[in-house]
This record gives C-alpha cells, structure tokens and sequence, in this order.
C-alpha cells in the first residue's frame, strides 16, 4: 500500500492542514485563487509569496526563542522578505495571511490575536486571518479574520479540481479523511 503524501500527521485536524498548505505550495494557480477567494482586495506580491506550515514566517524552525509554541499559527501564506541587491532588507512591510484550523478543538479569539501578535512582531503586515472550522460560529473576530468551513472548502476545491491536478489528489485525500462531507 503506498502512502499518500498529504498523510503526515496523527490527527486529523493536522493532516487535513497538511494537505491544504501542501497543495497551496506547491500549485501557484490553486494559491491565487485561494488569496482572490480568502483574501479579498489584498494585493501580495504573487512573485515573493512562499507557504509555511507551524512556523513563523522567515523562520526555518518551528521552535523559536522567546515565542511560546502557543503562538505559532497552523499556516503562513507571506511576501518572503525583499532584500536590496547588497542583501539589506528593503523598507517596506511584507504582508501575511494567517491560516488555523479547528476540527474537534474550539476555536478561540485569543488564540488568533496572538497569531496575529506574533507574525506581526516579526515584522509582517498581517493582512487577515483565516479560521478553518468544523461547524459555522458567531463570534467576534480579531480584526481582518474570517471563518470557512471545511466543508466549504472542500466544495470549493471539487470545483477547482477539474482544472487543477493537485486538486484532485487533495480531494480525494480529504475524503478519505473524512474532513469533508458529500452533500
């Protein structure tokens, strides 16, 4: 039996973010049409835009002195840092959209805010947040933040999938998952 390259990780709520931020990385078409839906009138940079997965933008590892583990978001989607041609930063703030995903665990305000806190602290613009839930909420927010349901998601990548091959493989992988319902 041959393993599925999304299918990293124990629990669900890990391997369907998995997938997710894999598909996103490696599929620059899927990546625009994901910030066009999610990240509405927010101009990136497409040429600098990297994913990242349990980490802090800019930095390699997910254990970070000073930065409890708490505050490291499920996933990044960042402008990776303009240097000058002398390998100075440039000025201007790179921008980040911050990805957490909730299956069984609630999904708290708290929680994001020091998302939120923690990649701006590194210098990013945070532009928004997107919260992956199970079921939909009526909660307050931090400020540029959002909620989808994966269900949603799901629908929203079958439409994607017939013009993207990585699409088909996440697909089938989250209903495999059973992250994703057949409605």
């Amino acid at each position: 039996m041959t393993r599925n390259i999304f299918d990293q990780y124990a629990l669900a709520e890990n391997r369907l973010t998995h997938a997710l931020l894999c598909a996103l990385s490696h599929d620059r078409e899927l990546l625009s049409r994901f910030l066009h839906r999610y990240a509405k009138g927010i101009s990136f940079d497409r040429r600098t835009l990297r994913v990242a997965e349990q980490t802090i933008p800019g930095i390699p590892e997910p254990t970070i002195l000073g930065v409890s583990p708490k505050s490291l978001p499920d996933g990044v989607i960042f402008e990776e840092r303009k240097q000058d041609t002398r390998g100075n930063f440039r000025g201007d703030t790179d921008q980040a959209l911050i990805i957490e995903s909730k299956i069984t665990s609630q999904l708290t305000i708290d929680q994001l805010q020091r998302h939120t806190n923690t990649v701006g602290a590194r210098g990013f613009e945070v532009v928004g947040g997107l919260a992956i839930i199970a079921d939909p909420i009526k909660a307050r927010l931090p400020t540029g933040w959002s909620t989808e349901t994966w269900s949603n998601l799901y629908h929203w990548l079958e439409v994607q999938r017939t013009r993207l091959n990585v699409v088909k493989r996440i697909s089938a992988f989250l209903r495999g998952v059973g992250g994703a319902d057949d409605q």
